[in-house]
């Protein structure tokens, strides 16, 4: 018999290797003068004495994201301030304040709930749509936000020449985070392109009357702590965001999914691209110009996290050969950071804080008792590439949605500054 110890570092205090500098203001220059020892150790006991005690660094959630594991408590920190409590709460007041909310969900918390539930995809969503709807509320997707990201990630690499590169994007919130604490460096090479749920908020606030509040189902945790940046206020707010995990509490605290009926919904699915479960942005790349790239491999042995290709694809100045990587968890955004700083490699690399990837994010539905970690990985990988497939069993925006959203959200990144590397966090 043994015994397993998790969850060990679960606390809420200040990390030891917490990368927020105590700032103190620069001693002003003034002009070499001579002295005496004995001066000089007058100088030394009387300045010791005066030195006023620095100010308590005060930190936010907005500073802390996915960065050095300070905020490691999920029940303590995130779900208390942006709980299904407080997801019901807003939508309540929102409706009986006359308006109709709107909730995004994930394609990625998508497959969590259809995994937890073992429905299909489409079901889910249905059933979803229904409590929602009875809430007063409408459900969408953020497969829309993905789509109008990755038309902007195709207008940007278009205006690049070859020895621009390499390019990072990434619309994870925790990886931004990092790079700007620990390696700024970084981010003159970021992608400026924003998260989809950033996108869709933006369409939220354009084409619906002011008030109406956006809320979003989302596979992690920092994308609460994305939606609490006053860089995304008003024209990208989200209002709160809960996870796929925290949304079954909510919903087994009303009467349970079994319980709920089907409707149609106007949401959408964008084509499915294959062999992503984050951004696809190197997939988007080779698809849009029409190209073909190399089978995907790990970079590393062992590290399948870390995986690599190449493609030939349209540049200013003619045809480059272009590596695509994709680069999930920690290490590897260390292994990112140091490619940037090192070589001048013509690459984009699609960059993600989660192991596995957002499909796999600290916010899903865990896998239950009775099943391993590699087991549960390949049953929400299998569902993933189904949703693939079936394009969200056909459900999608009208047209007419679909341009509003076009039209609208382009008028609403002009009104924001909701992008990351203008956010510059």
């Amino acid at each position: 018999m043994s015994i397993k110890l998790g969850e060990l570092n679960d606390y809420l205090e200040l990390a030891e290797e917490c990368t927020i500098p105590l700032q103190e203001p620069e001693a002003p220059k003034g002009e070499v003068q001579l002295r005496t020892r004995e001066e000089v150790a007058a100088l030394k006991k009387q300045a010791k004495e005066e030195r006023a005690k620095p100010e308590r660094a005060e930190i936010s959630l907005q500073d802390c994201l996915a960065c050095s594991g300070c905020i490691t408590s999920a029940e303590a920190v995130f779900v208390q301030s942006q709980g299904g409590a407080r997801f019901m709460q807003v939508l309540t007041d929102n409706v009986e304040a006359g308006f109709r909310p709107v909730v995004s969900i994930a394609p990625q918390s998508l497959v969590s709930l259809a995994v937890h539930y073992n429905l299909p995809h489409a079901e889910v969503f249905s059933k979803l749509s229904a409590f929602f709807k009875t809430n007063g509320a409408e459900l969408v997707s953020t497969n829309e936000g993905q789509a109008e990201a990755l038309r902007d990630f195709i207008r940007e690499f278009e205006q690049l020449a070859p020895e621009q590169l390499p390019l990072v994007v990434s619309s994870c919130p925790g990886f931004v985070c990092v790079c700007e604490k620990q390696n700024p460096e970084v981010l003159p090479k970021m992608s400026r392109v924003g998260s989809p749920m950033a996108y869709t908020a933006a369409w939220v606030h354009s084409t619906r009357p002011e008030g109406t509040k956006h809320l979003s189902i989302q596979p992690c945790f920092d994308r609460k702590l994305e939606s609490a940046r006053p860089e995304f206020q008003p024209g990208a707010a989200t209002e709160v965001v809960i996870s796929p995990f925290e949304l079954v509490d909510v919903i087994s605290d009303k009467l349970g999914v079994d319980s709920l009926e089907s409707v149609e919904s106007d949401s959408v699915a964008v084509d499915p691209v294959p062999e992503g479960v984050s951004g696809n942005y190197g997939e988007h790349l080779c698809a849009h110009y029409g190209v073909s790239n190399s089978e995907w491999r790990p970079k590393r042995r062992g590290n399948p996290d870390f995986t690599v290709s190449e493609a030939e694809l349209p540049m200013k100045g003619g045809p480059t050969r272009v590596m695509l990587y994709k680069a999930y968890g920690a290490r590897n955004i260390y292994n990112v950071t140091r490619m940037v700083r090192t070589r001048g490699e013509r690459a984009v690399i699609e960059a993600m804080a989660c192991p596995g990837g957002c499909v796999m994010g600290g916010g899903q539905c865990p896998a239950p008792d009775s099943v391993g970690h590699k087991t549960f990985a390949g049953m929400v990988h299998d569902a993933w590439d189904k949703l693939e497939v079936a394009g969200l069993d056909g459900v999608r925006h009208s047209e007419v949605v679909r341009q509003t959203f076009i039209d609208h959200v382009e008028t609403a990144k002009d009104a924001t500054t909701a992008t990351m590397a203008q956010l510059q966090w």
